[in-house]
């Protein structure tokens, strides 16, 4: 019986991090996405583009390093 509870145990666990991956990926296609229109050319000019893209740059790196 220990044993069945230990697998169950061990296939949520695993529902749980492959959740956590794909939720992961999805918020860092948004940033990515995000990032992407804030550095556009016209917004390079902006002092609060510019702050923006170093904090979605930061966030985006954070999300990487958690899928890797």
């Amino acid at each position: 019986m220990s044993a069945a509870l230990s697998r169950d145990d061990e296939l949520m666990a695993i529902g749980a991090r492959v959740e956590r991956q794909r939720c992961a990926e999805i918020v860092r296609r948004r940033i990515a996405d995000a990032l992407g229109r804030v550095t556009g050319a016209e917004s390079r000019r902006h002092s609060w583009a510019r702050a923006k893209a170093k904090t979605l740059r930061r966030t985006l790196q954070e999300i990487e390093g958690t899928l890797a």
